[in-house]
């Protein structure tokens, strides 16, 4: 996992805020599109060696980075949820289900906010999300550098690190997925 963290973590600071090209016909909110998305990060993933494939079974979607040493993030299967609509076929309705997933799970793990942030505003939904009833994380989050020399210490052998790390730090999934991989292969 070095050579794809430190290539991922630069390369996450290379990609920049998407166009959310597309609008939701029923919610009434923007969004970036699957082919902005990938449009987007595409060149910036090459040139820092990384790649994404995105596996569709009836697991679900996965999504995997790679590097050009073979190393390789993966997300994990997203189970697949769809609904037969008025006017699709099944495999339309599959395929609406499919781009979603891909859409949000490549997205996420690129860090890229892929829609306007319209939480709490929809009937039903009034007040869910207001902020004096969420619990603010006191913990700081993990710099870039401070999460370099944690993966550095933790390869070494420090095992010590992966707990006071999480105990202290607030970070991305993908800083704590390669952080807890890297203590896992240790053990």
């Amino acid at each position: 996992m070095e050579t794809i963290a430190a290539a991922f973590q630069k390369a996450l600071s290379e990609i920049k805020a998407v166009t959310k090209d597309s609008k939701n016909p029923f919610l009434k909110n923007k969004y970036a599109s699957l082919d902005v998305i990938i449009e987007s990060c595409k060149p910036i993933l090459a040139t820092n060696g990384l790649a994404f494939f995105q596996q569709v079974t009836t697991d679900g979607v996965n999504t995997v980075i790679i590097h050009t040493s073979g190393e390789r993030i993966e997300s994990g299967f997203l189970k697949i949820d769809y609904e037969i609509s008025k006017g699709l076929s099944h495999a339309q309705a599959c395929g609406v289900s499919i781009t979603y997933s891909k859409r949000y799970q490549l997205g996420s793990m690129l860090g890229i906010s892929t829609e306007e942030d319209t939480d709490g505003q929809y009937a039903g939904n009034e007040g869910l999300n207001k902020p004096a009833q969420l619990k603010a994380d006191p913990r700081p989050m993990l710099t870039d550098q401070l999460f370099q020399k944690a993966l550095d210490r933790i390869t070494k052998g420090d095992t010590e690190v992966w707990e006071n790390i999480k105990k202290t730090y607030q970070m991305s999934k993908v800083m704590y997925n390669t952080l807890e991989s890297a203590d896992f292969k240790l053990q």
